[in-house]
Parts: C-alpha cells; sequence; structure tokens
C-alpha cells in the first residue's frame, strides 16, 4: 500500500481499501492535509468491507484495517472521512464530516455519496480551516458562556439564602423588632446574629459581591475575551478580530493576564478578570 507523509497510523492499521480509494489519491493532491487515526476513538477490522470477486479482503497478519480518519489543515481538525458499505443497495458510501456542513435531515453535519469524485469534491468544500474571526466568535461564545456560569455559582449562596436554611421566620421577626424598636428575644439575636457574623457567611457575601461587580461590567460591555493564538493573543478591537504578540498588549492587559495565568481555571478575580482555560481570558477594561 501506498505510504504518505500526510497520513500517520499505528503500526499495526492500515487504510481499509475502500478508504484508501479516496484518501490516497486525496492526500496526494492535497498535501497541506493530514488524516490520522487513534484507536480510542476509531473502530478497526479485521476484514474489510471491499470485495474481490465475491470474497472480502482480509487484513495482513498482525494488521486491521481502517474504516475512518481524523482530518487536520493548518493544524486545525476540520472533519471526518469514513468509509461504511450500503448494504440495501451494495454499495460503499463515502462519508464526508464537518462542522460546516448543516443539514435538516440524516447526520447533521455529515454528507454520504457512493461516488468519489462527488465525496472528493465535498471534502474540498466543507474541510477548511477556521479563520481568525471564526476562531475568536467560537472562542468568546465559549468564554463568556463559561464566565456567566462563574458568576452563577459565585452568587448562588447568598441569592439562595443558602445559609439561612429555615431561619426565614426568626430573620422576619428579628428585623420586626429591631426596625420597630422591640426588645428582641435573646435566643433569636444571638441565633440570627451568629449567622451574619461568621466568617462563612462574611466568604459568601464577598463571592456575590464580586459576582454582581463583574456582571455589571460584562453587561456594559466593560469586558473582553483574550485568547492564545499560535505566538500572540486574539481580541476584538477597531471592529475586527486582531492578534498580537504579548509584548505588544497594552501594558494593563500584560499585567492580567500575568496574573490570571497563577489562578485556577474558571476563577474571577476582582479588578483583573477571569480565567477560563491556560489559553482563554476575560480581562477587564
Amino acid at each position: 500500500m501506498t505510504i504518505l507523509a500526510n497520513v500517520t497510523l499505528p503500526e499495526d492499521v492500515i487504510l481499509d481499501p475502500a478508504l484508501a480509494h479516496f484518501v490516497v489519491p486525496f492526500a496526494l493532491a492535497n498535501p497541506t492535509y493530514s488524516f490520522t487515526n487513534t484507536k480510542s476513538t476509531h473502530r478497526c477490522s479485521d476484514v474489510s468491507i471491499e470485495k474481490i470477486g465475491d470474497i472480502y479482503i482480509n487484513a495482513p497478519d498482525g494488521k486491521k484495517f481502517t474504516r475512518e480518519l481524523l482530518v487536520y489543515s493548518d493544524n486545525q481538525r476540520v472533519g471526518e472521512v469514513k468509509v461504511e458499505k450500503d448494504w440495501r443497495k451494495s454499495v460503499i458510501m463515502y462519508c464526508i464530516q464537518s462542522e460546516r456542513i448543516q443539514k435538516t435531515r440524516g447526520t447533521r453535519d455529515v454528507t454520504s455519496s457512493s461516488k468519489l469524485n462527488i465525496a472528493m469534491r465535498h471534502a474540498k468544500k466543507y474541510w477548511k480551516a477556521k479563520d481568525l474571526a471564526e476562531l475568536y466568535s467560537i472562542g468568546n461564545a465559549k468564554v463568556r458562556s463559561e464566565l456567566r456560569d462563574s458568576i452563577s455559582n459565585l452568587k448562588h449562596r447568598i441569592a439562595r439564602g443558602a445559609e439561612l436554611g429555615n431561619k426565614w421566620v426568626k430573620i422576619q421577626s428579628y428585623m420586626f423588632h429591631m426596625l420597630t424598636n422591640r426588645e428582641i428575644n435573646p435566643l433569636t439575636k444571638r441565633e440570627i446574629e451568629d449567622i451574619f457574623t461568621s466568617p462563612t457567611y462574611a466568604k459568601h457575601m464577598g463571592d456575590y459581591r464580586l459576582a454582581r461587580d463583574i456582571e455589571r461590567l460584562l453587561d456594559a460591555n466593560k469586558i473582553i475575551s483574550v485568547m492564545k493564538h499560535e505566538d500572540g493573543y486574539m481580541f476584538y478591537e477597531d471592529d475586527k478580530v486582531v492578534c498580537k504578540v504579548y509584548e505588544d498588549l497594552p501594558e494593563d492587559w500584560q499585567n492580567k493576564l500575568a496574573v490570571l495565568q497563577l489562578v485556577s481555571d474558571e476563577e474571577i478575580v476582582r479588578d483583573v478578570g477571569f480565567k477560563y482555560t491556560n489559553e482563554s481570558f476575560a480581562i477587564i477594561k
């Protein structure tokens, strides 16, 4: 079987002959694409779905056939290709998967054809690496969604009254007596004041205030997503997505990114921003 520099397989895995009809000519004609298989995600078989005469082709000793591959372009995963048998029609189907495929019937992101030339045409059409604007749009949506979730988590204990348990009646009694200058039951007074002066309640109230402050900044568009991309950081500037190396970022941003690198994932830092992952952040402008 032809050995291709841009097709990487485990030592004991080879292309199913049916899949090779697509992969070999496509990989030769399009060297910027790379194909790979991992046993953890792809099933392998001892027998091909292709026949010679009436006999299915067996894999050589110590080898297995793979019928599907991951496809990459510009270091981005752009889709998958696999072959399967349409037993009703007794034909081999070439299946092209890509996020860019949007169907209303069947598998939403897969298009299939028994015609090799049509499958290759679909691959060239849909296997396109995302540009900077697309990458930023996807990353920005994830960062902002996770930031909203983190805000909600910080607000939860106070917003739901989790520390107060079944003390609502006693709290109302306490507030009523205090505001109307009436004597408060000593046991009730001590019990309620112990809750509100505890270190635990102080922490949760601090979390709540931090969450509300960040939420207001987010709603006012005072927070911007900044994400690692190749050797720099991409962000939105002057109505377009740009990518700049760390040294070219505003000094204030450099300092905030340095702080966020030190904290845990999905953590909010007051006056600084939010860390989603080691490569994705939201910083206060």
